[in-house]
């Protein structure tokens, strides 16, 4: 959504490979997007697989999880990343005051436990590192939310109306692909 946010043609491609890590499949999955005619790779995978090919193949790519930029640094855009600590403090925290509770937890931007970072300013625009960077003080400061609509599934049909959020239960309940990503749910 963000990317057809700036540019409303672009496509996204999906591949499972059904595992959090496993760099043969990654990689061959990145080698596969790039045989499509990807030109950017992004991952929701752990190791460093997607980038290195990317940097091998010379298309750009962001890492996950991590800074990944020493893994391909002539391919990374920038990185997802997860700092852990937010959570175990939270969590370790909510133990010792004797209130922990084994339900979803939901931590983002605003609770500083994922941020997009070390953005490539060298190929990125100023422009959009402007704009990068004032999303991400709407997300901080909850004037946004990338789940408000509206919003459509690939097929057209409007999921999320205008004027309403999906709720966090409603984001765990999601089963359908928003407006343009191409690609199947596993079944």
């Amino acid at each position: 959504m963000g990317a057809r946010s700036v540019n409303p043609k672009v496509h996204t491609k999906v591949i499972w490979i059904n595992s959090w890590f496993d760099p043969g499949k990654e990689k061959q999955a990145a080698e596969t997007l790039i045989g499509q005619g990807a030109d950017v790779l992004l991952q929701n995978t752990d190791s460093n697989a997607t980038l290195n090919t990317a940097n091998e193949k010379h298309v750009w790519a962001f890492g996950w999880d991590s800074d990944m930029k020493k893994f391909g640094p002539n391919a990374h855009l920038g990185s997802v990343v997860a700092h852990w600590g937010v959570y175990y403090n939270a969590v370790i925290q909510q133990v010792l005051d004797g209130k922990w509770k084994n339900d979803p937890v939901w931590l983002g931007i605003s609770q500083k436990a994922v941020d997009l970072e070390d953005l490539n300013s060298s190929v990125i625009p100023a422009k959009a590192m402007q704009a990068v960077a004032a999303k991400r003080d709407e997300l901080h400061t909850g004037k946004w939310d990338v789940f408000s609509g509206p919003i459509k599934d690939q097929s057209g049909a409007e999921k999320v109306p205008a004027g309403k959020t999906l709720s966090d239960p409603e984001l765990q309940r999601i089963n359908w692909y928003v407006e343009g990503v191409d690609g199947s749910l596993p079944k």
